[in-house]
């Protein structure tokens, strides 16, 4: 919860993306290429420790190392979101959520689920006929730094910074500077459609933040269900969410708010019943986690709650 607070305040230096850049090398790309450089280099002094420090418990140095790694990447998020938005055609807009979080699931089921699934001994020896697990937390480290560096090379020398409509439109004379900036965000605050709208969303992040928290660590570590069985539901429900955050764009288009108040109304009901009726009853007896019934009613709320969340995130994006 530490390390993810940081996208919650990232609006106090969204300003700092927004106006201090080098010019020769691009508004977006002078940001998205230094921070994913930077998180080359600090997951690579990472993944030689990383295994260790989990064994160990060491809670603080990890939370520090994840901390810092995810301010960074706000940094990166906030010039992504804003190249986005310029690099879709204005009639295409819409669309900027569902392609952003098309990748977020992506990388998301990658990082998670499928990290769960290859690290597990006892799903590689059942499934997959492996003595031992496919992947270890070093491995998959390697993997993504040399994924995350490819990508920043073929961004830096391939990609442009302005698409071709881009270059159509003419620049707006009027400057906005920093002050400006704060000054504009000050006056949305005080309007009252927009208070209403926070306040919404904060009483639904309340109703859903139990469970998103420490929902399934506490469903898999003090009721002991088998992370890999959880893993599997969450394989399966995976192609439902990347076809969803993709025609998601196309539902959001009319009334975008209206559906994300459906979504986050139906999002808390569901995670209230999962953390007041799944987890009182969730027998603590391993054979009788293996019933149909058990099975069947965690496949059922977790696959709700995912697609439901899948919905959320593509609006909120």
């Amino acid at each position: 919860m530490m390390c993810t607070t940081c996208f919650s305040l990232k609006i106090f230096w969204s300003p700092l993306v927004e106006f201090y850049y080098l010019k020769s090398f691009g508004k977006r790309k002078s940001w998205i290429i230094s921070v994913q450089l930077l998180l080359v280099v600090g997951l690579y002094f990472v993944k030689g420790q990383l295994e260790q420090m989990l064994i160990d418990k060491d809670i603080f140095t990890i939370t520090a190392v994840f901390t810092l790694l995810t301010f960074t990447v706000t940094f990166h998020e906030i010039a992504v979101d804003g190249w986005a938005v310029e690099l879709l055609h204005p009639q295409n807009g819409e669309y900027a959520g569902s392609c952003q979080s098309l990748g977020y699931k992506i990388g998301l089921f990658i990082s998670t689920m499928l990290f769960i699934l290859l690290t597990s001994e006892e799903f590689c020896k059942d499934k997959l006929g492996y003595d031992v697990p496919l992947w270890t937390s070093e491995i998959f480290l390697e993997y993504l730094l040399c994924y995350i560096l490819a990508l920043t090379l073929f961004t830096a020398f391939f990609v442009p910074e302005k698409s071709a409509h881009q270059n159509e439109k003419k620049e707006d004379s009027k400057e906005i500077n920093v002050r400006m900036t704060f000054g504009i965000f000050m006056d949305a605050l005080k309007n009252k459609n927009v208070q209403t709208f926070f306040l919404y969303i904060l009483v639904a992040r309340i109703s859903t933040s139990l469970y998103q928290e420490v929902g399934t660590l506490y469903l898999t570590s003090d009721l002991g269900y088998p992370k890999e069985n959880l893993s599997i539901v969450k394989v399966v429900v995976c192609p439902i969410n990347i076809f969803l955050a993709g025609y998601s764009g196309a539902l959001t288009k009319q009334a975008p708010f209206y559906y994300l108040f459906c979504v986050l109304i139906s999002f808390s009901c569901v995670a209230f019943y999962a953390v007041f009726v799944l987890f009182a009853t969730m027998p603590t007896d391993r054979d009788e986690q293996k019933s149909s019934f058990v099975y069947s009613h965690v496949i059922v709320v977790f696959t709700l709650i995912e697609l439901l969340n899948s919905l959320e995130w593509t609006v909120m994006f």
